[in-house]
């Protein structure tokens, strides 16, 4: 609750400030929030949810990111074009308030973890693969912000429709990430790792679609569902896979995976913004994307290679401790 006051006081903020640059500070702090936010919604869900039922309440928590991309960014993208983007802003900042009244009401209150300590959760850190795990997300996803941040442009100077178009696209993206988040948890609940290799692999699937297809308008909308669709399954596997990895410290490491996602959702804004202004086109960021969804399936391979390599080493460990066991004990009883 105290996350969605900070929501929404910085929506707020951005509303109202008089300059471009207080804006972005104020979008900057209302940033601030996210992670921590998603990541705690996420446990609770899963915890409401039940054993072996993990991945589908991640799924649920961030299908209110999918639901977003259906009504949401939209709405407000055509409440900008029809009023400004400070109503917009308002807006947003309203739901914010509707949601903080929902959560009080409805949200069960869950046990304290009264051995949870700071320096608990910040023992992730020390945890290679938890490295690993969030470069995958954030590279991975890259991918699919390389493309999405420039649908605007991509709508109009590549298939030749009018700026009115672009929030039906965004419409049926978001349609895709609702599909496939529900999906992706469902599958995540069976195996985190077929999870990531084959929803990394359609999404560069989906991205050949978007680049070889958009100059039409139905491969506009085909490639618009795929790219929801394969985006959307990955992050329920992902936070899984970190949350098994962090052990106690299953809080921070929930947040760190909307952390290394709004990493990629920069990452890949930045690269695809660097494309288009060097002159590539607005396709280019689509190619862009397949290369950090490429670069995301090694950061993969690496991630289960050195885990298979660790688990190898343990089991190792074991054969000889068990093999010597008996040695000690008659060298004990002399």
């Amino acid at each position: 609750m105290v996350l969605l006051i900070g929501f929404a006081v910085a929506t707020v903020a951005s509303a109202v400030l008089p300059s471009f640059g207080l804006v972005v500070v104020a979008r900057f702090v209302a940033g601030l929030p996210h992670g921590a936010y998603f990541g705690i919604a996420s446990i609770v869900a899963g915890d409401i949810m039940g054993p072996g039922k993990r991945g589908k309440g991640i799924a649920l928590v961030l299908l209110g990111l999918s639901v977003a991309n259906v009504v949401g960014v939209p709405a407000v993208t055509w409440i900008g074009q029809v009023a400004s983007w400070r109503v917009a802003y308002g807006v947003v900042a309203a739901l914010f308030a509707l949601t903080f009244l929902a959560v009080s009401a409805f949200v069960p209150r869950s046990a304290r973890d009264v051995h949870a300590t700071i320096g608990r959760e910040l023992r992730v850190f020390r945890l290679p693969q938890a490295w690993i795990v969030m470069s995958l997300g954030a590279v991975g996803f890259g991918g699919f912000f390389a493309v999405y941040s420039y649908i605007s442009p991509l709508v109009q100077n590549v298939t030749g429709l009018s700026e009115s178009t672009v929030p039906l696209v965004l419409v049926v993206v978001g349609l895709g990430m609702v599909v496939g988040g529900l999906l992706g948890g469902f599958l995540a609940d069976h195996s985190v790792k077929a999870t990531i290799f084959v929803g990394l692999f359609a999404l560069i699937g989906a991205l050949l679609v978007t680049v070889l297809t958009a100059q039409w308008v139905v491969g506009l909308f085909v490639g618009a569902f795929l790219l929801g669709a394969t985006s959307s399954a990955i992050p329920p596997a992902v936070q899984s896979r970190l949350m098994d990895i962090a052990g106690d410290a299953r809080t921070i490491a929930a947040a760190l995976n909307h952390s290394a996602f709004n990493l990629g959702n920069s990452l890949g804004a930045a690269l695809g913004g660097a494309v288009i202004a060097a002159g590539f086109g607005f396709l280019a960021p689509g190619w862009l994307g397949i290369g950090l969804a490429l670069l995301g399936v090694v950061v993969a391979v690496i991630s289960y290679a050195v885990e298979g390599r660790s688990k190898r080493r343990a089991a190792a460990l074991r054969t000889a401790g068990a093999s010597t066991g008996p040695i000690r004990e008659v060298v004990s009883t002399h």
